[in-house]
């Protein structure tokens, strides 16, 4: 595991970051908010294109009035449409509340009127489309607390459960990959007081997707991104790492290799620093393209990250 290619994507607004990608119709696709600061209440999202990975083209901005939208991740639906997800965090009405959206694309520039999916209050980390049907897991925001597991028919139709075991604990970001026998696994995020207890996990489950095993990565992350190794025999994850859990820096943007019980094989730090992370992942080969967002530089920029999975790296 080696980079052999890094750059700078973007950096034209003051605070650029929470990225996702995709390969999307031969070519790569980039999302990220737009906003002041990392908590300022005026996010919009900003989407990429990019041919050859290296030229980045302006696709447009998607906002909605009076509202910060935050986390944005891209999908592609079983009609090879390509989905939006973010959540909006409304403050002008009496109560503050979030509400998670999603965009359909109709050409390069053109995305639908935004979707409301999920419950209010009920912030929807992403989707994953397998079999015809999307699956994601949200997180409750005040008054709602709780982890709930989400089935989608479409985009409109859905059903969900609580996972009852973190009804004590406040997980929340989350991936997902499925593999081709239709089992589920589950990068979590996860924080808990005291923080030494916050450890993400990597989960799995079998259809129907009611019971969990649970395996403990033994340290703190954030921004989880997974996908399947070339060898489809083992997990690439991208997260944030802190250097200790009980503080918000020293942190940085980590790419590993997992085994299926949650074991980093390999891994490779990308140079990153100060707030930072939240990783976007797309396979192509044995190369892994990533993007994330860091402060290292002083701005809070965009970055992309080609990473050579065959090469002997640190264990």
């Amino acid at each position: 595991m080696r980079e052999i290619k890094r750059q700078t994507v973007w950096q034209k607004s003051e605070h650029n970051a929470f990225t996702d990608l995709i390969r999307f119709q031969d070519a790569w696709w980039c999302t990220f908010r737009e906003a002041s600061t990392h908590t300022s209440e005026n996010g919009i999202i900003r989407i990429l294109k990019s041919i050859d990975g290296t030229i980045w083209l302006d696709m447009g901005t998607i906002r909605i009035q009076e509202a910060d939208l935050r986390d944005p991740k891209l999908s592609i639906s079983p009609t090879n449409t390509l989905v939006l997800l973010a959540t909006a965090l409304y403050t002008k009405a009496p109560l503050k509340y979030y509400q998670t959206f999603a965009w359909s694309q109709y050409s390069n520039h053109n995305w639908s009127n935004p979707t409301a999916v999920a419950e209010p209050n009920h912030w929807l980390w992403r989707i994953t489309w397998q079999n015809g049907k999307a699956y994601g897991i949200a997180y409750g925001t005040p008054p709602k607390e709780g982890l709930y597991w989400y089935e989608f028919s479409s985009l409109t139709h859905y059903k969900s459960y609580q996972i009852e075991k973190f009804d004590d604990e406040y997980a929340n970001e989350h991936d997902l990959a499925f593999d081709e026998q239709g089992n589920v696994y589950c990068l979590l995020r996860r924080d808990i007081t005291p923080a030494e207890l916050s450890t993400g996990l990597l989960g799995k489950s079998k259809p129907p997707y009611k019971q969990w095993e649970w395996f403990d990565l033994g340290f703190r992350i954030g921004g989880p991104a997974l996908a399947w190794a070339p060898n489809k025999k083992t997990l690439l994850a991208g997260y944030r790492r802190h250097q200790d859990p009980n503080q918000w820096l020293p942190q940085w943007t980590e790419i590993a290799e997992l085994s299926l019980d949650g074991k980093v094989l390999k891994s490779i730090d990308l140079e990153s620093g100060g707030d930072c992370s939240y990783p976007g992942l797309a396979l192509e080969g044995t190369t892994l393209k990533a993007v994330y967002y860091s402060s290292h530089e002083g701005q809070t920029k965009i970055y992309s990250s080609d990473i050579e999975l065959n090469h002997p790296s640190r264990k």
